[in-house]
């Protein structure tokens, strides 16, 4: 089992989250709503969750239900936790990184899905005349 999934499960349980199964079982067509909509982080959880959970808690619901929807919700938990700052998305400078770079500091970065900043990196390579 990966690590993520113990660590949620065992959160889940020490936290209101352990009847949940009873709960959705209980009233199915509320819990089956909230699932069914667009983006339903931003619903209103069913069964009172909504007011009972953190922000942490509710990823690991969003998580456990509607996992093509964690990534947004992880987003909340971090500008929640953090900051604002730490959430936002930001546009890589190559040519302020290939400043800051030299042979013994290398250029590393981390991407999200989606993300390809290769037609920048080549677009700098030709405007220093770097590599064939």
């Amino acid at each position: 089992m990966p690590y993520m999934e113990t660590v949620g499960r065992s959160l889940l349980i020490n936290c209101r989250c352990r009847f949940i199964r009873l709960q959705v079982e209980r009233d199915e067509k509320q819990w089956k709503a909230w699932f069914d909509t667009e983006a339903p982080e931003l619903e209103i959880i069913p069964d009172g969750y909504d007011d009972s959970l953190d922000v942490f808690r509710r990823l690991l619901v969003v998580r456990s239900w509607c996992p093509d929807r964690t990534l947004v919700q992880a987003r909340r938990y971090i500008q929640d936790s953090l900051g604002a700052r730490y959430a936002d998305g930001v546009i890589l400078d190559v040519e302020k990184v290939w400043e800051e770079s030299d042979c013994r500091t290398p250029m590393v970065g981390m991407l999200s899905v989606g993300s390809d900043p290769t037609p920048n990196v080549e677009q700098l390579a030709k405007k220093l005349k770097i590599g064939h």
